[in-house]
């Protein structure tokens, strides 16, 4: 390798961890930081061809789905408005694919991993400081975020973070390392942000991951059934001292809530235009239009004001846009990653494999009540995780070999 070609993978490499270290703090500097990146990864590129090794299974549901999609561009009634919504969602992988093809040493990996880590730690502490800051001040009907002003966004960001550092908190090198007490402080802070963030998926999905992450790597019934109880007197309390919470929980189970009865309108509107459309879909990009325009009921118009930019879930939205195949190739390639991830974690037992099936599984939760896939910076941000996941999987195999 020239000199010339090390210095330009040096570069590459340090603008990657300043978009991590960015990524949720400012979106705008960030992604002017990844266009930077991806420039010089251009240039690199065509200097010398790049050798790498990828994972066939991952790599071949991202291109069927991202495939049949740009597909769907061309049959499509407005082909400008589904190429710039495919191009929406193409440039997510950009950082994807500079992670993937010029972090591939054990430290470049992890430093890069720990520089999304911190990223995510300081919004979460400056959303928990403006938390108690409304407190203080008596603000009970609060939903707060961090930096960013995206509610929804802010929950995809701490439902990334929360299952790997509550994965962390087991690890034994970070044990050995002292690290431990610098991970609970993250995980505590972090938990105390899902709270006052209010996002309802959020708790939900949590609630489901957290204590099967402590199942899966306790396997103790009564340290579990314990800590299970100190958990819930913890959430309780915090509940006790917060109306805004019991109102939260609360409304999970009421009907009249103006929020329970528009995704349950919308669900049911976008129903009918799916059966309407069914193979084809309406077109990438033109949910928004058709929806609110064709299908939209009266009743939903008076009960919300504005315009439903889509369906409140990535079966739904995707289904309508893409049709049925592309909605597969959508499933096709998330439980694609869920099964490989648990099927290397039962085989393995490496903590990374878990990481990933949780976090997954969280953005999948989260897609049943919120577009998820439609949060153009989360899922940045989690397809820069399975980069950091592939490359850490042929590390973790270099040194199986070396054994």
């Amino acid at each position: 390798m020239s000199s010339n070609i090390g210095k330009l993978d040096r570069y590459i490499y340090i603008i990657i961890c300043l978009f991590a270290v960015t990524s949720c703090i400012n979106n705008v500097i960030a992604n002017n930081i990844l266009a930077i990146g991806v420039l010089l990864g251009i240039i690199r590129c065509y200097k010398e061809r790049l050798n790498i090794k990828i994972y066939k299974g991952y790599i071949q549901a991202i291109l069927i789905f991202f495939g049949f999609i740009f597909i769907s561009i061309f049959v499509s009634p407005d082909i400008l408005k589904s190429s710039k919504e495919f191009w929406r969602y193409f440039n997510r992988m950009f950082a994807f694919l500079l992670i993937l093809f010029f972090a591939r040493e054990k430290k470049q990996i992890l430093t890069i991993f720990f520089a999304f880590l911190l990223s995510m730690f300081i919004n979460n502490l400056y959303a928990a400081y403006k938390g108690a800051f409304f407190i203080y001040n008596g603000v009970q009907n609060m939903r707060i975020t961090g930096f960013e002003n995206g509610i929804i966004i802010f929950a995809g960001h701490l439902l990334i973070m929360l299952p790997i550092l509550f994965i962390l908190i087991f690890n034994k090198q970070i044990k050995n390392k002292g690290y431990l007490k610098y991970i609970l402080l993250a995980f505590i802070i972090s938990f105390i942000a899902l709270l006052e963030n209010g996002t309802r998926i959020a708790w939900l999905a949590m609630g489901i991951i957290l204590p099967l992450i402590f199942i899966l790597k306790v396997q103790n019934l009564k340290k579990i059934l314990f800590t299970g109880c100190i958990g819930l007197l913890f959430v309780g309390i915090f509940v006790y001292m917060s109306p805004f919470l019991q109102t939260r929980l609360y409304s999970f189970i009421d009907y009249k809530n103006t929020s329970n009865q528009g995704h349950y309108m919308i669900a049911r509107d976008s129903i009918e235009l799916i059966k309407d459309n069914p193979i084809m879909g309406v077109g990438l990009g033109r949910y928004k239009e058709v929806f609110n325009e064709e299908y939209r009921s009266e009743e939903h118009f008076r009960l919300e004001d504005g315009f439903t930019p889509h369906a409140h879930n990535n079966t739904l939205t995707l289904w309508a846009e893409t049709g049925i195949f592309g909605c597969m190739t959508f499933w096709y390639m998330y439980l694609s990653f869920l099964y490989y991830s648990f099927r290397r974690w039962l085989k393995e037992k490496n903590d990374s494999d878990l990481m990933f099936f949780m976090i997954t599984l969280a953005t999948v939760l989260q897609g049943i009540t919120d577009y998820s896939f439609g949060l153009n910076q989360v899922v940045k941000i989690y397809f820069c995780m399975l980069a950091i996941y592939l490359n850490y999987q042929i590390y973790e195999k270099q040194v199986e070999t070396i054994k």
